[in-house]
């Protein structure tokens, strides 16, 4: 019997991966996870970062708008103490309540983009749970199947 011949020799045949080489495939696709990963977090922050864009350029109009609402019921006060007649008051409060509904469905909207719960960064979060759980616990078809997953 030779050397190479023994089953308890520890040099892998030539046909199976040294262990040097199962490190470095282990560092190289490591390295690809951690990318993929951070080239996700990436583009869910852009998208985040839209909403909140967007959300504050909704703000903004709406404050314009309440601007341009007090400086007509300014004008509609005027307007009544001047004339001391109903029907300019009158129209001028009209003009006044129509900014001020279109102030508040404009602060609406840009509240609801800046809603916290709508700017996490979900898929992000499951994915990296996900290899948290691949790397502690192994693949799914290896994992005990009675065994409870660790809290991340």
């Amino acid at each position: 019997m030779s050397d190479g011949d023994r089953p308890d020799d520890p040099t892998p045949a030539p046909d199976e991966p040294s262990f040097i080489d199962l490190l470095v495939d282990l560092w190289d696709r490591s390295g690809v996870q951690v990318r993929g990963e951070i080239a996700l977090a990436k583009s869910e922050f852009r998208e985040k970062l839209k909403r909140v864009a967007t959300g504050l350029g909704s703000l903004i109009a709406a404050a314009l708008v309440l601007f341009l609402g007090l400086g007509s019921l300014v004008v509609t006060c005027i307007a009544g103490l001047v004339a001391a007649g109903l029907a300019p008051s009158l129209a001028g409060l009209v003009v006044t309540a129509a900014l001020f509904l279109i102030t508040g469905l404009l602060a609406w909207i840009g509240l609801r983009f800046l809603d916290p719960a709508r700017l996490k960064m979900t898929r992000t979060t499951r994915s990296v749970r996900k290899d948290y759980a691949l790397v502690t616990e192994g693949p799914p078809d290896a994992r005990p199947q009675n065994t409870p997953r660790p809290e991340a």
